[in-house]
């Protein structure tokens, strides 16, 4: 049986078994959330802290001093950011934002000053941000693993920092936001609220991981446990998929729409997706994280 076509001429079947991983790796990051927030909670978190250190990551020395774990950038560093901007950047409604925001400064994930908004370094030092962030870091060292193999790769910029004594898993993470930033935006664009984003997202992994006519239909339980949602939540936003036809009951399950996998949308993220993917894996190799992560031995070409 052959595979799902692309959903578009100008995508390539590259393309494809480049999202395969990456996407999946995507949704896992975003599914798992920031620390112990709710999902749209922890997106805005991370827009919040792009924006704050945006200045720094252009910084060689700045990229250093904050690449580790244990060393987050301080507060009088971090650049404050407007609730307006952060609600154009992730296509929110400003109010929506601007209550999130405040419910935020008193879980202590984010703090308001008059110049505007920043995550603090207290936060960033948590035991429940950490735990997410070498999750995630873990699950970026799958999906790079699984593209090499796949020699889907190619090649790297040379490293410019020395990663023997500790890896720099918290610039690792601030690549990490970025590319989940980029790839759900689509998403987002299509199924509006965060939480249906996850589910459509999980719908398309689903699809691409399977051939076309052996897609078999996922439970509303099943998205519920993969997505940590309580049960009734999930229904609630099953039905707003399928009423808005980005997917169809089939059984006692759900699969994703054709129109939904062949839409605008879509088709764009999966030809500009190798793009995005590239960027991550090319911030990777320029702060050391490839090399540590594979050695001399390495089968991916280094510029």
């Amino acid at each position: 049986m052959s595979p799902i076509p692309p959903p578009a001429s100008q995508v390539t079947l590259r393309d494809m078994m480049i999202a395969k991983p990456s996407l999946a790796f995507a949704l896992d990051v975003a599914a798992g959330g920031v620390g112990d927030l709710k999902p749209l909670d922890g997106l805005i978190v991370l827009a919040v802290n792009q924006a704050n250190i945006a200045p720094l990551r252009r910084d060689p020395e700045a990229r250093e001093r904050y690449g580790s774990l244990d060393a987050p950038a301080r507060d009088d560093e971090r650049r404050r950011v407007s609730v307006s901007a952060i609600a154009t950047s992730l296509s929110l409604p400003f109010e929506t934002v601007r209550q999130r925001i405040r419910r935020l400064t008193e879980h202590g994930a984010c703090a308001v000053g008059p110049d505007g908004v920043y995550v603090p370094a207290s936060f960033l030092s948590s035991a429940r941000y950490l735990a997410s962030v070498l999750f995630a870091y873990g699950r970026l060292k799958m999906m790079y693993e699984e593209l090499a193999r796949q020699d889907l790769i190619g090649r790297m910029p040379k490293p410019n920092y020395d990663t023997s004594e500790a890896e720099p898993i918290r610039g690792a993470a601030g690549l990490v936001a970025d590319y989940v930033l980029r790839v759900t935006e689509p998403f987002r664009a299509e199924a509006g609220d965060v939480v249906s984003t996850l589910m459509l997202m999980a719908l398309v992994v689903e699809t691409l991981a399977r051939e076309e006519d052996e897609t078999p239909p996922l439970s509303t339980r099943a998205l519920a446990e993969r997505l940590k949602l309580p049960a009734e939540t999930a229904r609630r936003h099953v039905n707003g998929l399928v009423e808005a036809g980005l997917a169809v009951r089939r059984g006692r399950g759900l699969v994703l729409s054709r129109a939904a996998l062949h839409s605008p949308r879509m088709t764009l993220l999966l030809m500009q997706n190798p793009v995005h993917v590239k960027r991550l894996l090319d911030g990777l190799a320029e702060r050391g994280i490839v090399a540590s992560w594979v050695g001399p031995a390495s089968k991916a070409e280094v510029a």
